[in-house]
């Protein structure tokens, strides 16, 4: 299979999974707080935070938050669905998004 070709089925791949942990989401959604707080949730921000080497993405800080871009697959999140944050990046964006 050429590269182009394969690029592209590795794309749709991940559209499609990220469509089907979507609708899992919706029916299986987990408690916001109760998440935050479970060993998976610790166990994946953790992981996070070593990808994007304890750095905030916003001001290149120390980051030790992780932010959700999107609650659509909360539970069943994408890495890309999460970026590390320092406290003050963090509730910038969250302040952004009460506007």
């Amino acid at each position: 299979m050429n590269m182009r070709l394969h690029r592209i089925t590795e794309r749709l791949n991940l559209v499609l999974f990220g469509a089907v942990l979507a609708r899992l989401s919706r029916v299986f959604r987990p408690d916001y707080h109760s998440y935050i707080r479970s060993r998976r949730w610790r166990r994946k921000a953790r992981k996070i935070r070593v990808r994007d080497n304890w750095t905030c993405a916003d001001c290149g800080g120390h980051g030790w938050e992780v932010h959700h871009r999107t609650y659509v697959r909360l539970g069943y999140e994408l890495n890309a669905d999460l970026v590390t944050l320092c406290r003050g990046c963090h509730q910038s964006r969250h302040d952004k998004n009460k506007l």
